[in-house]
């Protein structure tokens, strides 16, 4: 077995490390770090593949992520976390595809959205309906209010004169 270690172009920071075997294949422990140094992802390969728990973090080394694989695909339970540390997702993944419990978390760690994931589809088992509301209320609103500004750019108001943008010169100016 033989130790990796990729450098960044700096070549003194650390980009990420890993064993591989006399056939070059990797095996073992895998580590990534971001530029600064800090810890991205861990995980184990076994014969070139992602087996087993991982954890990936964000650039100020909160927990962004964490599961496990099987055979480069996610198995298991995974969660996921914003960059407070605050958990937002619980999945359940079977050879790469969600199936079976899902939770979504607000902003202030309370269940928005419950469920399950059956078949490739998932069930709402909205725990509440309220929070949840808000926030699909929100993203229609969202969705409703860049199909008008869209509409709006391909139609302008009556009256309404576009104006032509300066030519630039040779110098960008």
């Amino acid at each position: 077995m033989e130790k990796i270690v990729r450098y960044y172009s700096d070549g003194k920071t650390v980009h990420e490390t890993y064993t591989v075997d006399a056939k070059g294949v990797r095996q073992g422990p895998f580590e990534s770090y971001y530029k600064n140094g800090q810890l991205e992802a861990k995980c184990t390969y076994k014969d070139d593949k992602y087996n087993g728990p991982f954890e990936a973090y964000y650039e100020n080394g909160a927990l962004a992520s964490k599961g496990a694989f099987k055979d480069d695909l996610l198995n298991g339970p995974c969660e996921g976390y914003d960059k407070k540390g605050q958990l937002k997702i619980k999945s359940t993944f079977e050879n790469g595809i969600e199936q079976g419990p899902y939770e979504e978390y607000g902003k202030n760690g309370k269940l928005v959205r419950k469920g399950r994931h059956q078949n490739g589809k998932f069930i709402d088992e909205t725990a509440d309906a309220s929070e949840h509301s808000k926030l699909t209320d929100m993203l229609k609103q969202v969705e409703q209010n860049t199909k008008i500004a869209a509409s709006r750019e391909k139609h302008p108001e009556k009256g309404a004169k576009r104006v032509p943008s300066k030519p630039k010169g040779n110098d960008g100016r």
